[in-house]
């Protein structure tokens, strides 16, 4: 995927990227929902019952969870931003969304997680 902010794009040429890009991004996001999903059942397996094995697959999730995020970003090239002219920036860019997308990702799963274990549904 390659997104140039130096691109000079006509109204309809831009329509057309939009609707191109959530043509894409919408099932990628649903299946993010889904993998979220299954993360968080883990999770509340993990806090509610005391298994080993809970503990390894949501362990081994997070970092599969880290690694494609990070793949995933790494696919992604930038064009036009001053800051990115090398490899070596493109994959520090990569590390940085990922490591902060899975940051959130932890955070969010677990505050809503401590809501539905306090509420004991």
């Amino acid at each position: 995927m390659n997104i140039d902010f130096n691109t000079r794009k006509t109204e309809p040429q831009w329509q057309k990227s939009f609707d191109d890009f959530w043509i894409k991004a919408t099932p990628k996001w649903f299946e993010w929902l889904r993998w979220l999903l299954i993360i968080g059942v883990f999770t509340i397996l993990s806090k509610t019952q005391e298994n080993t094995i809970i503990e390894y697959v949501l362990g081994i999730s997070y970092v599969a969870l880290f690694f494609y995020f990070q793949s995933f970003f790494f696919s992604v090239e930038f064009h036009g931003l001053p800051f990115v002219k090398s490899e070596k920036a493109r994959r520090t860019i990569s590390l940085i969304l990922s490591a902060v997308l899975l940051t959130c990702t932890g955070l969010f799963l677990s505050k809503v997680i401590s809501q539905i274990i306090s509420r004991k549904i």
